[in-house]
């Protein structure tokens, strides 16, 4: 009977964030091996000494079938019958893993919420219609499909205001602007 404990294992993606850094130390801190990566080597979570092991994948917004692929490749052999593996994305990586969760049945854990409810806050202008629909109070939010909408309903702003792009990770894509000509800028 073999009683070894079981190896614990995580891959950790967009290595370049301060939260990947604090994630790979307190992973490493508990006994798990840790695996970092992102589209370059110079990330800092690649540089802490919890970080066993690094990787490249391709940019995940240029190129999502190949950075999926990548991580496949890397689950595939880190994968084992002694191993739980656990895959976290951080930030925008998660969306294309999200969209091809199938991929990675059988090869490691998704520290990933499912498709749908993802998809509702993923869109800022889609979160904040919701949370109207549910009487959540939040900021006035106005929504364009196109530049040309956008540069026609910017002139309705009560300035200063907040410009965000619609997808993106927290305050990444997001400026306040004083006037207009900013808000078009």
């Amino acid at each position: 009977m073999n009683t070894s404990p079981r190896k614990q294992k995580c891959i950790v993606t967009f290595a370049r964030s301060w939260i990947a850094l604090a994630a790979t130390r307190c992973l490493g801190k508990q006994g798990i091996y840790v695996i970092t990566g992102d589209t370059d080597r110079c990330a800092a979570a690649n540089f802490s000494r919890y970080s066993k092991e690094q990787y490249v994948y391709p940019d995940p917004g240029t190129d999502p079938d190949g950075f999926v692929e990548r991580l496949v490749e890397l689950c595939r052999s880190h994968a084992a019958a002694d191993t739980d593996l656990v895959l976290m994305p951080l930030y925008t990586d998660a969306y294309p893993i999200i969209c091809r969760q199938d991929r990675f049945d059988g090869l490691a854990k998704l520290a990933l919420p499912p498709k749908n409810p993802y998809e509702l806050v993923r869109n800022k202008a889609t979160l904040a219609a919701r949370c109207a629909q549910l009487g959540i109070r939040v900021p006035v939010t106005v929504a364009a499909g196109s530049a040309e909408e956008f540069r026609e309903r910017a002139r309705a702003f009560a300035y200063p205001a907040f410009v965000k792009v619609p997808t993106s990770s927290g305050a990444v894509g997001t400026r306040k602007v004083s006037s207009y000509d900013e808000a078009v800028r």
